[in-house]
């Protein structure tokens, strides 16, 4: 008993002996940050120094939105004569490739498209919308490897235009040495950037605050829909007739890059698209990109692109003269079933379906088109609807190819990669 009463008053002392501590280490921190109020405010104004002091004390050592690239794991990547700029994830679940950087790589080098239907989400659970999946070649130091790349829609940096995510370091067995800015794989370390990566924008003639665009007033954004937007440029750019507009990344909406005639109030004129299930609304002077001056770009003028010749009514090179000769060719009286009818009445019928033989077609060859009217596909957002792939039955494996293969030859399908693409499905006609 005496000894348990001991223990219970030792331990209830030493409750109060850390109680004591905790109030004396708070009593210390209130103390210094007074003292720190009072550095920073010295009779009745702000000492900038000081608030510059406290706020490089509170610097975050790994950030992403950091000016300075040595913070972040970026290496160089190489295909064939370009070279581009990767930053290593190891948040993101999957490599990611910007358009534009896909494009400069298939001039040179073998891109794979692969079938891939997956969701991609962003930290703050949107889906990220993504043109196709691509199986790509490349070289990091003299080291060859190959890894899937999802191509996204938009840009989203000048600093890198490749995310290699866990999936590819996982693959490969990196290990990512931050302290000495470098990364090592197989025991050969390989160094981040130390300079500008060398496919970011060039620098352009606007400067950063004179270039600002301001939205005019507020807007709100159903979800998955679009909105038209007026923005106002600076006074400096008013006196050009035309500028180029590129807006801010942002995962939420979507505003394509493009150029604009200014009106007498300085304003420009774009549409705003929202990516996401949520309703947005855009506030009165937020910042949405820049512009820039059109002597700033290089444009192509329309002589320089070889023109396309026009294909309006012809299908695998067939003129409309032709294919209305192959259809009377091809139509005979036995195509139409006119049992039901008597004589005088099928006689009648025959004859005028025979006179107006420009309308039927028998093949693919003579399918034919038109552009009496234009087709129109309205839909509810620009994310293509994710459905699982079913395999063609063997059994129907001979007939898919050739059916395939045949309007492949007519010109009426064409091989795609797109995310809009859809199987092929097969309706079995019932036998009469």
């Amino acid at each position: 008993m005496i000894k348990e009463k001991t223990n219970n008053k030792i331990s209830k002392e030493k409750g109060e002996y850390k109680r004591d501590s905790m109030k004396q280490k708070v009593s210390n921190n209130t103390s210094n940050k007074e003292k720190d109020k009072n550095k920073i405010k010295e009779n009745g104004k702000i000492n900038v120094k000081e608030v510059q002091n406290k706020l490089d004390e509170d610097v975050v050592i790994m950030s992403c939105n950091s000016s300075n690239n040595l913070n972040l794991p970026i290496i160089d990547l190489k295909f064939s004569d370009s070279c581009f700029a990767a930053l290593l994830d190891t948040g993101a679940n999957v490599s990611l490739i910007q358009p534009s950087a896909l494009e400069k790589i298939k001039e040179q080098n073998k891109v794979t498209f692969v079938s891939r239907s997956v969701r991609i989400h962003t930290l703050n659970n949107n889906t990220l919308p993504y043109h196709s999946a691509v199986n790509i070649k490349f070289r990091i130091g003299n080291k060859w490897f190959s890894n899937l790349f999802f191509v996204t829609q938009t840009n989203w940096s000048s600093k890198y235009s490749i995310i290699l995510g866990y999936d590819f370091i996982q693959k490969i067995c990196i290990v990512l040495d931050i302290p000495n800015q470098k990364i090592l794989i197989e025991k050969q370390s390989f160094g981040f950037y130390e300079d500008t990566p060398r496919n970011s924008s060039p620098s352009l003639s606007a400067d950063t605050e004179s270039s600002q665009v301001r939205l005019v007033n507020n807007v709100t954004i159903l979800p998955n829909s679009s909105r038209i937007l007026k923005l106002k440029i600076s006074d400096s750019f008013t006196n050009e007739k035309n500028v180029v507009y590129i807006p801010s990344c942002n995962a939420d909406i979507s505003i394509n890059e493009s150029i604009h005639n200014v009106d007498n109030s300085g304003n420009i004129i774009t549409i705003v698209e929202n990516n996401t299930s949520n309703k947005i609304t855009l506030r009165k002077n937020s910042k949405l990109g820049k512009v820039h001056s059109t002597t700033d770009f290089i444009f192509r003028n329309s002589n320089d692109f070889d023109e396309e010749p026009n294909k309006i009514l012809q299908v695998n090179t067939l003129t409309a003269d032709e294919i209305t000769t192959l259809r009377r060719e091809e139509l005979n009286a036995d195509d139409f079933n006119l049992e039901h009818l008597n004589e005088t009445e099928k006689n009648e019928i025959l004859k005028l379906l025979m006179q107006n033989f420009k309308v039927f077609s028998k093949s693919y060859q003579t399918l034919g088109c038109t552009d009496a009217i234009t087709p129109e596909f309205k839909l509810l957002h620009n994310f293509p609807i994710q459905t699982k792939p079913y395999p063609i039955p063997k059994i129907a494996h001979d007939f898919a190819k050739q059916e395939i293969q045949k309007l492949l030859e007519a010109g009426i399908i064409e091989p795609s990669t797109s995310n809009y693409s859809f199987p092929i499905i097969f309706v079995k006609k019932k036998s009469d």
